[in-house]
This record gives C-alpha cells, sequence and structure tokens, in this order.
C-alpha cells in the first residue's frame, strides 16, 4: 500500500462491483489492524486518476500469479487498460485482479 500522511490505501471492489475497504491481515510485518487511516473511495479514485501507468495483477485458476505494466485511464468508477491473453484468460477464470499505480513512472498530463 501507498502512504501519506500516515493514511494506508486499501482496495477491494467486489464481483458486483461496490467499494469496500480492506487491509491485508500480515501481523509479522507490522500492518495495522482495522481500517483507521484507511483512505475513503473519492480519496483513492482520485490519485488512481492523476497517473496513467499502472500494474496489473492477475491469477489463474490454480492460483498462479501474473503482473504486468498498462498504461490506462482512469475514472471515479472504472479504469480502462488493454490487456493480453494471459491476463484476459486470468480475468475471466478468476476475478481476484488487483490494480496498482506505478509512482515511479514520471507522467505528464497533456
Amino acid at each position: 500500500s501507498h502512504e501519506k500522511e500516515g493514511k494506508t490505501m486499501p482496495a477491494e471492489i467486489n464481483r458486483n462491483g461496490t467499494w469496500r475497504k480492506s487491509r491485508p491481515v500480515m501481523p509479522k510485518y507490522g500492518a495495522p489492524g482495522g481500517l483507521e487511516g484507511t483512505l475513503e473511495w473519492p480519496d483513492v479514485a482520485a490519485r488512481f486518476a492523476a497517473g496513467k501507468s499502472y500494474w496489473v495483477c492477475t491469477a489463474s485458476r490454480d492460483g498462479v500469479p501474473h503482473a504486468v505494466p498498462v498504461l490506462a485511464t482512469f475514472n471515479s468508477d472504472r479504469a480502462i487498460f488493454g490487456a493480453g491473453p494471459r491476463s484476459t484468460q486470468n480475468g475471466v477464470a478468476n476475478m481476484a485482479i488487483t490494480v496498482h499505480r506505478n509512482p515511479g513512472v514520471k507522467e505528464k498530463r497533456r
């Protein structure tokens, strides 16, 4: 997760497209429990909309991970990006998809 001003950015959108706050369960790594300090959806959406370079992470039906960098456009309720055949097949077989903004890319907006 990204951190800014002590807030982490969770992201989980259910199969029906509704937003639900979440946080990974990683007690050995110091991840806090509960949702205190997490951002609201409008804040998350604004951060995603500010970029154009993302990582899309999918998993096969058997749970084999696949991560690829993509260019995308993101608005308040959806991301639109191109995906190759493996990402597409994984997304159809397993809806566990993660989209992560690539903070290491210096982006210019037109």
